[in-house]
């Protein structure tokens, strides 16, 4: 039997040698988008398709305390704005480190700025 070891690094033992395992799937990356909405569909996609049946929109709802999942879904289908005293627990629901955290918030203010000056 033969060591194989993929490029992220995992070891798998096989008699194949074409037997390997799959590279874990990539969040998105925050700084590719100027609209925060955008980056959270995206990333809510990604957590629903790596953690599966254990990933529900009512679990993050609740942990960003908007009241339920139809507002996470309207402000994800850019239907509704994410309030501004909601960013931070939605920071930490999604798990952004410190520096995607701020890009966040910035791409926020960008969304919610009303005039081109404040832009």
């Amino acid at each position: 039997m033969e060591e194989l070891q993929t490029a992220a690094g995992h070891q798998h033992r096989s008699r194949d040698l074409e037997c390997q395992v799959p590279h874990p799937a990539r969040p998105p990356e925050v700084f590719n988008y100027t609209d925060y909405r955008i980056f959270l569909r995206d990333m809510l996609q990604h957590l629903s398709k790596v953690n599966g049946s254990r990933f529900s929109l009512r679990a993050i709802s609740r942990r960003m305390d908007l009241g339920g999942p139809s507002s996470l879904s309207m402000i994800s289908n850019c239907q509704r704005h994410l309030p501004e005293d909601k960013v931070a627990k939605c920071i930490q629901a999604i798990g952004l480190d410190k520096q995607s955290g701020e890009y966040f918030e910035l791409i926020h203010l960008l969304a919610r700025a009303r005039t081109e000056t404040d832009r």
